[in-house]
């Protein structure tokens, strides 16, 4: 059977056709939402203005923002602003930046009412404006700039293309079409996006269709509308043009929203969204990038983020969250860019700029977002408990929740005044499940029995009348023993349930009992021989055993200063961790000894809110600024001690007492002020990124030095001997949390060996003398990887003339020749006088 090119070329459609739907399909699938945790940057941390709208990273690895209001260098820390004014007197009463760009030779072009482009290196200007010449740019309003494959720069004007030409600093003008209307004109030749393919020609979107430019015979091909063609549309007002990872070309309509563009078939297939939400923000977009990873971001003008993963084909929607600080601060989108690490950078209308790290939070959060459908009920998490379907029940100081991991949604039990079956109180200390999977409940007000057959709640209060009730009336702690019974410790005395009837029993004889009986019971655990481990107000740290007699009161202890112990833990050579107001403290079940972690580590001298040990001895402890990971040697000496904070995903700094658990898992579970932390140990994600080092700034008697630029390119920076008071800032240029990037120096010569500083990024020296030096700078990223390449820099202090060798020369010259004089004068001197002696005597003979 024979085919004609025109049934060929309909079959190629057809199958196209097909494929799209079929991947349409599939996205619509697994279309769902996520969140994500973005970093901020605006206004108050030093930008010139929260309207941001291009960005673009230089080779050194400093990041340019170009606003409404200037232009930025960010190096993570602070910025350097160019008001755009000041950059040339063509520039005067301009303050806005439209467009970035990055050639091949490390220039940077930069759009606004003309071209601008800078030479990092000689930290230089030059601008281009239009003018009469038809060797000048073709218009003022420069809104794109690409470089080809041959390096040639092409830029984007609101009246046609031109190209940039190197030998003679001028531009060649390209127009298309200037027949018609004055306004049609404009439409054709107003350039929106452009981008440069990988087969000669340049695609670029206008207000009248899209247009592909051949630099082979510099065409233009324009693909309008076709309206027989089932598959047109009637708006040819274009935005935002990208290239995804497998060459298909993503266009932007104007209230239409995103297509794919197959330039082989030329047709134009609207891109199918799973949701209402999202097709109302891809109606108007302002930017679009494919990132390394092949993911395709949308900046929204009106709805926030919208990014898909074409790898699992699935789409996610930003959106800023006011209960969430972490999200999307602004959801009107104008810019994105991708630095060198794969961080994307999302520039806003209103707040500055959005950063999201291509690495994954180390911990995910879980926190209370009103309004959504897997929100907490409440925050400020106390406790935690896990069924025997591995599902969680979390107390909190204002209420009770039951979340199910499997459906991640979460159920709400508060106490209701006008129901009797309700819970007796929302803050809630304690949750156990007895040996016949019964749900236990303590509060501030007395002890919870869940029946869930009918969704109610039994009540034991403390009564004092009642000598076998409830002993206290508050529950501060539950334990199930490994005998199956239900403990409880109260704010009157221990107790053990003897009967669903409201019948309690003390295990402690008549003795104790006077010693005891006033203390609040905070904490109970029951470590694997069988005895317990208990903490109370007034009558110490206990250990008890199987009969409840005292083995020992650790508060009798010199080397113990607790009052309070929040939780016990045990690992797995039967040793005790506990988790006090004092610090971490460890008794070592051979040694039967206790030692405390100060020594150690002054980090564990502070208030330690819960310990929990993971495997191979990994022990973590949450306190008030953070959350801490070690692990022990043989000897009990700390190794690879690491704090996690907010900054990390963890709910917040702060976390409560005795709300941490090991999870059946693996998983470790922490509450805190803000919510709960869920996460596996063995498997935390770091950045591996190499940040780029050097300077931002380098300071004679606190006054900058001149022309910085110039000595970092020469590899020496000369100073003169009463130059000797010198500090310099330093810069990682990894921004993914740049206030935890680490530095490291060493003035050889001057240093005897390399100073850490921590993430101190200023160093000061004063009185160096003269001499010949080498600065050395290292520094590592946010999660402590350092930089092999280290940033090195000649630093030469002149000394001063009379200590110079030529001065030496010259003196000592000087004295020889002084030498030589006087010895020459006095030689003829003597000659001298001998001659008339010699006249004396002959007169005389």
């Amino acid at each position: 059977m024979e085919f004609t090119k025109e049934a060929v070329s309909k079959l190629t459609r057809s199958f196209f056709l097909i494929l799209v739907f079929v991947n349409l399909y599939q996205l619509e699938l697994f279309a769902q939402n996520q969140d994500a945790a973005f970093q901020h940057f605006d206004i108050e941390g030093g930008l010139s203005d929260n309207s941001v709208n291009c960005i673009v990273q230089d080779d050194d690895g400093f990041v340019w923002i170009g606003t409404d209001d200037g232009l930025n260098k960010y190096n993570g820390y602070s910025s350097k602003i160019y008001p755009i004014a000041q950059i040339d007197t063509l520039l005067t009463g301009i303050s806005h930046i439209n467009c970035a760009f990055k050639d091949s030779k490390g220039r940077l072009w930069f759009g606004s009412k003309g071209l601008i482009l800078y030479y990092p290196k000689k930290d230089k200007f030059i601008v281009f404006q239009h003018s009469n010449s038809i060797s000048s740019i073709n218009h003022n309003d420069v809104f794109s700039i690409v470089e080809d494959e041959n390096k040639t720069i092409w830029i984007g004007t609101r009246l046609g293309l031109a190209r940039f030409e190197e030998s003679t600093m001028t531009f060649t003008r390209f127009e298309h079409d200037t027949t018609g209307t004055h306004a049609e004109f404009h439409a054709r030749n107003r350039i929106i996006d452009m981008i440069a393919d990988q087969h000669g020609f340049l695609w670029m979107t206008t207000l009248k269709g899209l247009y592909k430019f051949s630099l082979i015979n510099f065409g233009f091909t324009c693909y309008l509308v076709d309206a027989s063609d089932i598959n047109s549309f009637t708006a040819n007002h274009l935005g935002p043009i990208t290239f995804d990872t497998e060459g298909n070309l993503w266009v932007s309509f104007y209230g239409k929203g995103v297509f794919q563009f197959d330039t082989n078939a030329y047709q134009f297939i609207p891109v199918e969204l799973p949701n209402i939400d999202l097709s109302s923000a891809m109606k108007q977009v302002n930017a679009m990038q494919c990132d390394k990873r092949g993911n395709i971001w949308v900046a929204s003008s009106t709805n926030g983020l919208i990014v898909f993963n074409q790898s699992i084909h699935e789409w996610h929607h930003y959106v800023h969250d006011s209960f969430n600080p972490k999200s999307v601060s602004d959801n009107k989108i104008l810019s994105l860019f991708e630095d060198k690490s794969g961080m994307m950078w999302i520039g806003t209308m209103n707040r500055g700029i959005d950063r999201k790290s291509p690495n994954r939070e180390k911990f995910k959060s879980f926190i209370l977002q009103p309004g959504k459908l897997n929100s907490l009920c409440e925050d400020d998490i106390t406790c935690v408990l896990e069924d025997q379907n591995a599902n969680l029940w979390i107390g909190s100081k204002s209420g009770l929740m039951y979340y199910d991991r499997k459906t991640d949604l979460f159920k709400c039990y508060h106490q209701d005044l006008t129901h009797n079956n309700s819970l007796l109180d929302n803050r809630i200390y304690a949750i156990a499940l007895d040996s016949l999977n019964h749900l236990w409940v303590g509060t501030n007000e007395g002890l919870n029995y869940y029946l869930p057959e009918k969704d109610i709640w039994k009540h034991y209060k403390y009564d004092e009348k009642n000598t076998n009730g409830l002993p206290g009336k508050v529950v501060f702690d539950l334990i199930v023993r490994s005998n199956g019974e239900l403990w409880a410790a109260t704010s009157g005395l221990m107790c053990r349930l003897k009967s669903l009837n409201g019948v309690f029993e003390n295990q402690f004889n008549n003795a104790n009992i006077a010693k005891l009986k006033r203390s609040f019971y905070c904490t109970v655990f029951e470590d694997s021989y069988k005895t317990m481990w208990v903490s109370t107000t007034r009558a110490g740290i206990l250990h008890l055993g199987d009969g409840f007699e005292i083995i020992s009161n650790f508060s009798n202890s010199s080397k113990f200063k607790a009052s309070i112990v929040h939780q016990f833990a045990e690992d797995a050579q039967g040793n005790i961790w506990m988790a006090s107001n004092r610090g971490l403290y460890l008794w070592n079940r051979s040694q039967d000894s206790v030692m405390s972690f100060c020594v150690r580590s002054t980090e564990l001298c502070q208030d330690i809110k819960s310990v929990v040990v993971a495997n191979h001895n990994m022990i973590w402890v949450s306190t008030a600024k953070g959350l801490f990971r070690f692990n022990v040697t043989f000897n009990y000496d700390i190794n690879s001690f690491e704090l996690f904070t907010a900054d990390d995903g963890l709910q917040s700094n702060s976390f409560n007492n005795c709300s941490g658990r090991h999870l059946k898992s693996g998983e470790l579970f922490f509450g805190g002020l803000n919510g709960f932390n869920i996460f596996n140990p063995t498997s935390i994600s770091y950045n591996e990124f190499n940040p780029e080092v050097g300077i931002s700034s380098f300071k004679i008697f606190n006054k900058d030095l001149p022309l910085l630029n110039e000595y970092l390119n020469s590899g020496t920076i000369l100073l003169s001997y009463k130059q000797n008071f010198l500090s310099f800032e330093m810069v990682a240029l990894s921004y993914d949390h740049p206030e935890k990037n680490q530095f490291a120096y060493q003035l050889e010569g001057f240093d005897p060996e390399m100073i850490h500083n921590g993430t101190n990024r200023f160093a000061y020296y004063t009185n160096v003398p003269p001499g010949n030096y080498l600065l050395h700078i290292r520094a590592s990223n946010n999660d402590g990887k350092w930089n092999k390449n280290e940033f090195r820099i000649n630093l030469v202090i002149e000394p001063p003339y009379w200590k110079t060798t030529w001065f030496r020369i010259l003196i000592l010259g000087s004295l020889i020749l002084l030498l030589y004089l006087i010895y020459t004068i006095r030689v003829n001197q003597i000659r001298k006088q001998e001659g008339e002696t010699i006249e004396v005597n002959k007169k005389i003979a």
